[in-house]
């Protein structure tokens, strides 16, 4: 087992497993799921995935945190945290006008059917209608307030697990991390945490949406090179895309039909961001090409790293994919061996014929690069 596999072991195991723990003991205590209460018990729960990319860091694999996005890098990557911040809302209408016209309910814009549910018995106030001017934009201040609490998520699932995964393949990672993601949720959903009237149901329904989740932030995280963007779109998305339709449909559709609303309405940004070149695959040197050596009167050596009498393509140069600081996959070159060879300073020597030179010990360096 490589340090790679090694720590996303270690990874997954102590996210869930921390998680797990920390979730059933309020609930052997008695406490009620749906107990407002348990959000704030069940906290320290929500951030096993940063407390496992930490210890992975620094006592597992000890790789440290350079590529962590620990950096908001703000000046640099504003209008994507423009775009984290305010698509929870464009999806929100999304959800809405599908709702509405798949007929399976309709907004309360007076919240009394929401306020009844959550507080049975007692008569609820008319909303002014001026409320729905002030009520997202409070919602979108609220989600920069809890972004740092999010964090204890995207540092772990973003800042980790995404870009360790498939490193070569961006888009497949974000997948597979979306469905983990979704799985560590199942002890809670299967006690009716985000489906009370259907938790067998939201088994199937949640990882659908974690998994476009996974892909937009994704897509932020690395075109931000920063966690912190991932972060406020997670914020917002739970603060607005969360509460403003819980509060619109509470009592009228449920919370599966929402779910699956909100799924379908993330459907085309998820479907434009996977479409960037940021999600195209890397190339990779796995299968390594070792360039011909030019017969002619004289010994000539085609290296990439010196050039004798000419350079070698670009695609025989031996490259490796590395993780730079923002989190980017990249192609490095392989450095070459400073070893002292009986062949002349350049370490080769063209064979009569102009045959082509084996180089096993280079080939064997650029695989150990992944």
């Amino acid at each position: 087992m490589n340090q790679k596999t090694k720590g996303i072991a270690a990874f997954i195991l102590i996210t869930f497993v921390m998680a797990w723990v920390l979730w059933e003991i309020p609930l052997r205590l008695g406490l009620d799921i749906l107990n407002p209460i348990f959000q704030y018990v069940a906290l320290p729960g929500a951030f096993s995935p940063a407390i496992a990319a930490i210890v992975v860091r620094k006592w597992i694999t000890r790789e440290g945190f350079a590529d962590a996005g620990l950096k908001p890098n703000l000046s640099k990557s504003w209008r994507y945290y423009l775009v984290a911040w305010l698509m929870p809302l464009f999806v929100s209408a999304i959800v809405i006008g599908l709702v509405v016209a798949l007929g399976v309910g309709s907004p309360d814009f007076t919240l009394q059917r929401a306020m009844s549910v959550l507080a049975p018995g007692t008569e609820a106030p008319v909303v002014p209608s001026f409320t729905w001017a002030l009520m997202p934009l409070g919602l979108l201040v609220a989600a920069l307030f809890s972004t740092f609490l999010l964090w204890g998520e995207e540092f772990g699932w973003r800042g980790y697990l995404q870009i360790r995964l498939f490193a070569e393949r961006p888009l497949l990672a974000a997948v597979t991390t979306g469905i983990i993601w979704g799985i560590w949720h199942y002890p809670l959903n299967l006690r009716g945490y985000n489906f009370p009237e259907h938790p067998f149901l939201g088994l199937l329904v949640f990882p659908a949406s974690t998994v476009l989740l996974s892909i937009i932030f994704g897509w932020l995280r690395l075109r931000t090179g920063s966690v912190w963007a991932p972060s406020l779109a997670h914020a917002a998305t739970n603060s607005v895309g969360g509460s403003l339709t819980v509060l619109l449909f509470l009592g009228g559709a449920g919370l599966p039909v929402l779910q699956l609303s909100w799924t379908v309405g993330m459907d085309p940004s998820g479907s434009c961001v996977s479409l960037d070149h940021t999600y195209r695959p890397i190339e990779t040197c796995k299968s390594v090409r070792i360039p011909l050596i030019a017969p002619g009167p004289e010994p000539t050596v085609h290296w990439w790293w010196r050039r004798v009498s000419s350079t070698p393509p670009e695609e025989h140069r031996l490259t490796r994919t590395d993780t730079d600081q923002h989190g980017r996959a990249t192609r490095r070159p392989i450095p070459p061996p400073r070893t002292e060879s009986p062949h002349g300073e350049f370490g080769g020597h063209r064979p009569a014929g102009g045959q082509r030179v084996q180089r096993s010990e280079l080939a064997a360096r650029c695989a150990a690069g992944f």
